[in-house]
């Protein structure tokens, strides 16, 4: 059975994201920008204890008003899992939606599909033989297995075909002076990712 609702509020809901509307900045990184993937796991999350956000106003002690996010329950349901299986299902949501494998370069679609043949098979074990543990009815298992393993397939296609990477080709031009020694443009910084994708 999962557990009431009302045992999930000091955990998880009730929490409040400061709201900030700002215009990007120059110096922003690019490759922060486009390889957070902390957005498609709060979805997940929310997903997981059928809860939404809303936005409310607050007040500063001297007056000033700003805007938070608040996570609240769907009315008439209860979360989808127990607090250990939350917990558990997030930690293994992120050892695949991160910003280490989406650097990773697969060659050609014939691949793509071996791992992610892999990686729905792995998922849905885990999820299965966890379930009770987790708190998770029957139908809920399907669905989650099929959210999850959607989730991996469409975040993963950016690794095809290393195109992910080429897009930040233009931070690492390289410039040769007249004495031969090559001087690299400083870049996103992605020299270091990990590679479990790559060949």
């Amino acid at each position: 059975m999962n557990q009431d609702i009302e045992q999930f509020d000091d955990d998880f809901f009730g929490e409040e994201r400061v709201v900030t509307r700002e215009p990007p900045k120059f110096d922003d990184s690019t490759f922060d920008r486009r390889n957070d993937p902390s957005p498609l796991l709060h979805q997940f999350k929310l997903n997981l204890l059928n809860a939404y956000e809303q936005e409310e106003t607050r007040r500063t002690p001297d007056g000033d008003v700003f805007t938070v996010k608040v996570i609240k329950p769907i009315p008439k349901t209860k979360p989808k899992a127990n607090k250990q299986g939350i917990e558990e299902l997030m930690r293994y949501m992120r050892s695949i939606i991160n910003r280490h494998l989406v650097q990773a370069n697969i060659s050609d679609n014939n691949e793509f599909n071996r791992r992610m043949e892999a990686i729905s098979k792995d998922c849905t074990i885990h999820f299965v033989n966890n379930r009770r543990s987790w708190g998770i009815t029957h139908a809920d298992t399907d669905i989650l297995i099929s959210n999850a393993v959607n989730m991996f397939d469409l975040f993963l296609t950016r690794a095809l075909y290393n195109k992910e990477r080429e897009g930040y080709s233009e931070g690492f031009k390289e410039v040769t002076s007249k004495g031969n020694n090559p001087e690299k443009k400083k870049g996103g910084g992605i020299a270091s990712i990990a590679n479990w994708f790559s060949r």
